[in-house]
């Protein structure tokens, strides 16, 4: 799952910049849902179609875990300095492009079990 701080920050040529507010959960955001990375590597789904998401916080996420009763075992931040860390095809235009952003986690996995 992406992690919410990528959504809160974006980089320029000047550094990183706080775009958004990241105490501020369930902000709808509007965006175009254009499959998934294995479907579209399968030849699948490839229409955009319109979808609105919730900004959720790290916590609000671990909290709906628990609270749905389940106990979590592991959680695990992935950080796009290491891309083989987090299994990806992340390809940089060019080798300066976002170079602090990649010190930041791009992408977390929860272990819970019930």
């Amino acid at each position: 799952m992406e992690h919410p701080i990528t959504y809160c920050i974006a980089e320029d040529k000047n550094g990183l910049h706080i775009t958004e507010n990241y105490n501020a959960p369930n902000t709808e955001m509007y965006d175009s849902f254009d499959g998934t990375p294995l479907a579209r590597r399968q030849g699948g789904f490839h229409v955009g179609l319109p979808c609105a998401e919730h900004f959720w916080r790290i916590s609000d996420i671990l909290n709906a875990v628990c609270n749905a009763g389940f106990r979590i075992m592991r959680v695990h931040e992935f950080t796009v300095e290491n891309p083989t860390d987090m299994n990806l095809d992340y390809e940089p235009k060019d080798q300066s492009e976002e170079i602090e952003m990649r010190k930041l986690p791009g992408e977390f996995a929860v272990l819970a079990v019930k």
